[in-house]
């Protein structure tokens, strides 16, 4: 069975991306949103037969494109994509001075917001700073396998597009950990990506930092009794992204959070069945937001997309793209995905 993007070593981090972008909707109606998932650089017959298609809900392509570190034929290759919503490129390296010409050009090109996912694990150098304020990019997205300095950290706010960091690690941060949390700038959105929940000492830590915007993402674990009471005094926790590749637990699960908090649910691998989506649906009750993720190749039931339609919710169903090569988009044992990302923005 092919790994799902949800998930990603060496700590299973982001959405990639997408549970930490896009969390906006429209109360009103419910919103299906499509991400299209490639791994590698897309050839010009696909980016061609692409650029043919829209969405289910016959809108733009929100593209996710893996690219490892894309050399300057490959991005040249994707201003033909004439179709895309947004453009989520990950990449291994922060941008070369080699590519300059095609990064600038392709960010000047497309009528969309481009956001780059650098996925190597540290901060950019201070020569990878100005090019990422040279490029223009729309918005990055960091991931940090473990957790910086204050000299690292101060650096981060010398980029000028819209930033988000992603924690990467083995463990929430420590008490030792906390100067350089302290040095970001508290404007910065940061998830924390984990396969366990917080408990007092992490809650505590986290209260010490500035940040405004805390996000955590849990991976098929739920939260016991006794953790709750700290989850819910993180002072600045904005949204909790739980994932899992089931649906067999209790819609009290949802109800045991803070009321204010966007909750995301991951459904890594199936589509959730209604009558559970409707359970999560039911939690809402205020100005708080509720979204599912559901990465899975399987095609989706027109049925079900039509129900889904009922719902005040943000569903996002990321599935590879068409014309892929199937094997190339298999996840490997040693890499799997995340969505992402997201994000969260």
């Amino acid at each position: 069975m092919r790994q799902t993007r949800f998930n990603l070593t060496p700590a299973l981090v982001i959405l990639g991306a997408l549970s930490f972008l896009s969390l906006t909707p429209t109360l009103a109606q419910a919103q299906l949103r499509e991400t299209w998932y490639f791994q590698g650089a897309p050839s010009e017959s696909q980016i061609a037969a692409w650029s043919n298609h829209t969405s289910l809900a016959g809108e733009r392509i929100r593209y996710l494109l893996d690219m490892d570190d894309p050399i300057a034929p490959e991005l040249s290759r994707l201003k033909g994509l004439t179709n895309a919503k947004e453009l989520l490129i990950e990449t291994r390296q922060y941008p070369a001075e080699s590519e300059r010409q095609e990064w600038q050009a392709l960010n000047a090109s497309l009528k969309t917001e481009t956001t780059l996912i650098v996925m190597r694990g540290d901060g950019p150098t201070d020569d990878e700073v100005r090019r990422l304020n040279d490029f223009n990019f729309r918005s990055i997205v960091i991931v940090f396998t473990y957790y910086p300095g204050e000299v690292e950290a101060k650096k981060l706010s010398r980029i000028q597009s819209k930033l988000q960091i992603t924690f990467a690690t083995s463990a929430y941060p420590k008490f030792e950990d906390r100067k350089g949390l302290q040095a970001l700038d508290p404007a910065i959105p940061v998830l924390y990506t984990s396969q366990y929940w917080p408990h007092y000492i992490h809650m505590d830590v986290l209260n010490l930092t500035p940040q405004k915007d805390i996000k955590l993402r849990v991976i098929d674990t739920l939260p016991a009794e006794e953790n709750l009471p700290y989850i819910n005094h993180i002072k600045n926790l904005t949204q909790i992204a739980m994932q899992t590749t089931h649906e067999s637990f209790a819609p009290s699960t949802w109800a045991s959070f803070r009321s204010e908090v966007d909750l995301t649910w991951m459904a890594s691998g199936f589509f959730p069945s209604l009558a559970k989506v409707n359970e999560f649906a039911a939690t809402l009750n205020g100005t708080e937001k509720r979204a599912i993720k559901i990465d899975c190749d399987q095609d989706i039931e027109p049925g079900y997309r039509i129900a889904l339609k009922n719902l005040t919710l943000s569903i996002d169903w990321t599935h590879t793209a068409p014309y892929s090569d199937r094997m190339n988009s298999q996840r490997d044992s040693d890499f799997k995905r995340n969505l992402g990302n997201q994000v969260l923005r």
